[in-house]
């Protein structure tokens, strides 16, 4: 089997994504986040946010923003997934 060579520009790329926002999870119950331009989708199911560079979802149960200021935003619930949308 023949092992690919890392793409170098690629992790650059990735990186510079991860960069652009900055996540604080609290056990699975709630995840403060900075960053954010915009609620994208919000339900009791799942929250997507958009970064600018990618979108960041947010699936489980009794999903909610409970707080948003200036500052970022709360999402709290029953969190299963964080996904992160290139």
């Amino acid at each position: 089997m023949r092992r690919e060579k890392p793409n170098i520009e690629k992790g650059r790329a990735i990186a510079g994504i991860l960069h652009s926002f900055n996540m604080t999870v609290s056990d699975n119950r709630e995840i403060f986040f900075e960053g954010s331009k915009g609620v994208l989708e919000y339900n009791e199911n799942s929250v997507k946010l958009n970064t600018g560079r990618c979108i960041v979802a947010f699936s489980g149960r009794g999903i909610n923003i409970s707080r948003m200021n200036e500052y970022g935003l709360t999402v709290s619930g029953f969190i299963t997934s964080i996904e992160f949308i290139m």
